[in-house]
């Protein structure tokens, strides 16, 4: 198999993967709208000009027509060419000392609109054809074997202007019928792939029910920073704000670009947990030194209990918590699920397990960059293995860093409370994530704290248990 690898890497070595249309459609954009300015408009300033490149470049960034794509149609791109020309004329009116409406207006705009589309109609001939001559390529993996993944890799391959070069297949078990690329291996080995190809496109073309693994790979492309494209089905959850349809020679395709927006969102939530759980740490300090001494008081060394969880990407950290108990063994709290009513618990144990005061310490994973202060509350590897295998939608939550705490929490879903709806929750928060989200998450978190604080606690008697988990929050 790496040879295989290293002769598809060394096939297209010579071919560019990184060659975008934007920049070339932007010059020709910039261009146009400065000589039909200085044409139409004889007498405008260079503010004049500027205003018009400016506004007009906002609006076709905006909609999306720098974009890399497979099919280039200038008529689908007409009707926003139109809007961004009425846009620049607009912002002249508004902000110019020589607005473009001082001469005939439809003159300007229909010439304009008429130069844009010519321009366009040049540069996407040029893009076929550096494209239908190898000059501009971009490596492609295809996820799947079956049919529709042959049908989508030998139409790629008839037709380069589309620019995508399909070097292999990738799916768990080999085709069954020829193909005309080979396939290099499982889900498993995608990102090694991915990486060692230098590929940085990602087409899916497996069935609707495998919408599970198609969550796996979209994660995958996130980390990468590659695009995906798939075969457009009611069961793939893509956000719907990085969802652009396109087609390769009439088979339609969804792209998911993970793009500047999701990048930003990315790093203000980072930012956001730097700041407030630096800021948490100095103000609870004095809360944190007490609830050690009690600690120490009632259970004697060792005031800190240690766990290791699975985060991001499933990578394993190591959670840290104020102990409410002393397992019996080691590893006990590995692998079993809940402490609910255990007789080791004392009563500052069970005070700061009902406050969730013990949770403070995590504030620290937060601040080192191992947690969020808001996401999916992260579980012990052997339960992460177990309720993945049963439950589809379980491994995507892995996509988002893990939370102090969680949309699933503050519906209630705490302690020994359905994993399913858990999934489901944690599912829901990641597809509509938002900062105002995790500020709302953080109100409500509050409010159940305060309300578990000063509510009376309810004798519950102790059954025969096999004990746990240090986390009843989880």
């Amino acid at each position: 198999m790496p040879t295989l690898i290293a002769s598809v890497a060394r096939s297209s070595a010579a071919r560019s993967t990184r060659h975008r249309t934007g920049p070339l459609l932007m010059a020709c954009d910039i261009v146009t709208i400065a000589a039909v300015t200085a044409l139409l408009h004889p007498d405008s300033t260079p503010v004049t000009g500027a205003i018009v490149v400016t506004a007009s470049l906002a609006y076709l960034h905006a909609a999306g027509l720098f974009r890399s794509r497979l099919t280039l149609s200038v008529l689908d791109d007409l009707p926003s060419l139109g809007i961004a020309v009425v846009v620049g004329t607009t912002a002249t009116a508004i902000l110019s000392t020589q607005p473009l409406f001082g001469r005939p207006a439809g003159l300007y705009v229909l010439g304009l609109l008429g130069a844009l589309a010519l321009m366009r109609a040049a540069a996407y001939a040029v893009v076929r054809a550096v494209r239908s001559r190898g000059t501009v390529r971009h490596r492609t993996l295809v996820y799947g074997a079956g049919d529709l993944a042959i049908t989508l890799s030998t139409v790629l391959g008839e037709h380069p202007e589309l620019g995508l070069e399909v070097v292999g297949l990738v799916d768990n078990e080999p085709p069954r019928k020829p193909t005309p690329v080979p396939w290099l291996g499982g889900r498993h080995e995608l990102c090694r792939l991915m990486e060692e190809l230098e590929a940085g496109e990602l087409l899916v073309a497996v069935d609707s029910d495998r919408a599970a693994e198609v969550s796996e790979i979209l994660r995958v492309c996130e980390r990468l920073r590659c695009h995906l494209f798939l075969v457009p089905s009611a069961d793939y959850v893509v956000p719907p704000t990085s969802r652009r349809l396109d087609e390769a020679w009439g088979i339609p395709l969804l792209r998911y670009t993970p793009g500047q927006a999701a990048i930003s969102g990315r790093l203000a939530k980072r930012c956001f947990d730097i700041v407030v759980s630096g800021m948490a740490l100095l103000i609870s300090l004095p809360v944190l030194l007490a609830v050690a001494l009690a600690v120490r008081v009632e259970g004697g060394p060792g005031v800190f209990f240690r766990q290791e969880r699975v985060g991001l990407d499933g990578s394993r950290f190591t959670l840290v918590k104020f102990r409410s108990m002393r397992p019996t063994a080691p590893g006990e709290a590995d692998t079993t699920w809940t402490i609910t009513g255990d007789p080791r618990i004392g009563p500052v144990g069970r005070f700061i397990r009902r406050t969730s005061l013990d949770e403070l310490p995590q504030l620290w994973n937060v601040l080192v960059g191992q947690m969020s202060l808001v996401g999916p509350r992260p579980e012990r590897p052997h339960f992460v293995e177990a309720f993945t295998e049963s439950i589809p939608i379980y491994g995507a939550r892995h996509r988002m860093p893990v939370g102090l705490t969680g949309w699933a929490q503050v519906h209630g879903l705490r302690g020994d409370t359905s994993v399913v709806e858990r999934a489901i929750f944690d599912h829901n928060y990641i597809q509509g994530w938002s900062m105002w989200m995790d500020v709302k998450i953080l109100v409500r978190t509050v409010s159940h704290v305060v309300g578990a604080s000063c509510a009376r606690p309810r004798h519950r008697p102790s059954p025969p248990v096999a004990v746990d988990s240090q986390d009843a929050v989880s």
